[in-house]
């Protein structure tokens, strides 16, 4: 053997780093809004981060979806409060598989918030609407409901004096 071979591991190695240095350069380089359209362009398995760390509007407050049930004796049950996202563990950084939903979920809460203030009459029939619908449904409960309702708050967080403010609040729906 050779003293000049380099072993397989370190090629490897260097490729596996390499791999990293690109994504880390990318994920800069798409915050640049001339390359943005064309990186987006390349990355089809949407392992670019499209990060606005300095947002001109930036988070004020924080959302909670809540949902409460009338069983088929019509009893109404009281408000609950759905955890909308897990804890994060440590190996998130690098595997996180439910990020894909959480993000679609915080997505459908910000578009239906938007569009509660813009346009009320419209939000029944929306994909946010009916998403949110959709996954207060399927929180698993005590017993069966005939029937489901949800509303969605907005609280300021740094701002513990005021009350949380209602932003929507859905009809009845038969489950």
């Amino acid at each position: 053997m050779s003293s000049t071979m380099v072993p397989v591991r370190h090629v490897l190695q260097w490729g596996v780093a390499g791999c990293y240095v690109v994504w880390f350069l990318l994920s800069l380089a798409v915050l640049v809004p001339k390359f943005m359209p064309y990186i987006r362009a390349m990355d089809g398995f949407l392992l670019v981060p499209g990060w606005k760390f300095f947002a001109p509007n930036p988070v004020q407050g924080d959302y909670h979806l809540l949902y409460r049930d009338q069983l088929a004796d019509g009893t109404v049950t009281e408000w609950t409060e759905v955890t909308l996202f897990q804890r994060r563990r440590w190996w998130n950084v690098a595997w996180n598989p439910g990020k894909r939903a959480n993000k679609a979920l915080f997505d459908a809460i910000q578009d239906l918030s938007d569009e509660a203030r813009r346009n009320p009459g419209t939000l029944v029939g929306s994909i946010s609407y009916l998403t949110l619908l959709n996954y207060v449904s399927s929180v698993e409960r005590f017993a069966p409901p005939a029937f489901t309702q949800f509303m969605l708050l907005h609280s300021f967080s740094l701002f513990l004096e005021r009350e949380p403010q209602l932003v929507f609040s859905s009809e009845l729906h038969s489950l």
